[in-house]
């Protein structure tokens, strides 16, 4: 694992912010954790999975790569069509991530088969559509690899990442000299990620450290 910086008890640090759904649908996926977001992949496509605390909204998140409108509009009416099975609050998308809110049941194991279900007519419909998960920051289709800033996970192209790699490193010293702040590509994802329940934007959650995510 390729690491800027790894943080003491990590594991512990992310499963300790999870809550019991998160923790829940974790176990039946498999899937990746990072503070309050899982991040995966269902049939070949990227989502994350994310709740900020109990009785919060649930999001579901997923990136696609330079999907034209009318599509889109296509896949955003599918997922109304079933707003009463998903208890859907809501559906956008913000260039290429589209992010669906979902209210939450007292119930963990009925928020955990709202969520499966959702995804896995997602995943039909991106088949449908002939829909690719995209790099989130440029688009891209090429392999994406799961990665973590802070608290937030992403699933980003190689190019991507190193690009992130490097301007990450500058951050690093550009605050030792002058203060904090966030620019460029690494401001751009976390822009993009901002929504996405449990992420931290502010300067101390990003400053944490950035990995890939193994």
């Amino acid at each position: 694992m390729t690491t800027i910086e790894i943080l003491k008890d990590e594991k512990e640090r992310h499963m300790g912010k999870a809550t019991k759904f998160i923790r829940t649908m974790q176990e039946n996926t498999g899937w990746k954790l990072a503070g309050s977001t899982l991040i995966g992949q269902q049939d070949h496509y990227w989502f994350t999975i994310a709740q900020a605390g109990f009785a919060q909204p649930i999001v579901v998140t997923a990136a696609l790569s330079n999907a034209e409108s009318v599509k889109l509009e296509q896949l955003k009416q599918a997922v109304k069509d079933k707003k009463k099975v998903y208890k859907l609050n809501g559906i956008t998308n913000e260039n290429q991530l589209l992010k669906m809110v979902i209210n939450p049941d007292t119930n963990v194991s009925k928020n955990a088969a709202r969520v499966t279900e959702l995804i896995f007519d997602l995943t039909k419909s991106f088949a449908r559509l002939e829909l690719k998960s995209g790099c989130p920051i440029c688009g891209s289709d090429e392999p994406l690899q799961t990665v973590r800033i802070g608290d937030n996970p992403a699933a980003i192209c190689e190019t991507c990442y190193q690009n992130l790699k490097v301007e990450f490193e500058g951050i690093v010293q550009k605050n030792a000299q002058d203060g904090s702040y966030i620019t460029g590509t690494i401001g751009a994802l976390l822009g993009t990620l901002v929504g996405i329940a449990g992420c931290d934007k502010s300067l101390p959650g990003v400053m944490m450290s950035m990995l890939r995510l193994n």
